[in-house]
């Protein structure tokens, strides 16, 4: 069964990029543990990825600074 995410909201190029970034952050497996912040991870992913239409954004949420990945299509 498909989901109705997958079946509805996010485009085929979305659940692409989604997929890639799974996979590579599933590389790092638990070595990492916490010394990874999400400033390096988004940054690496970004290049790795190599996609245009992903950037990656610095701002808070709530009161901690927080970096993460933001895939910019135009809405067709």
């Amino acid at each position: 069964m498909i989901p109705y995410v997958q079946r509805e909201i996010f485009r085929a190029f979305e659940q692409v990029a989604f997929s890639r970034a799974l996979r590579a952050v599933g590389y790092l497996g638990e070595h990492w543990g916490n010394e990874l912040r999400c400033h390096e991870l988004a940054r690496a992913i970004h290049k790795l990825l190599d996609i245009n239409a992903l950037s990656f954004a610095d701002g808070k949420l709530g009161a901690v600074e927080h970096t993460w990945l933001e895939l910019i299509v135009p809405i067709a």
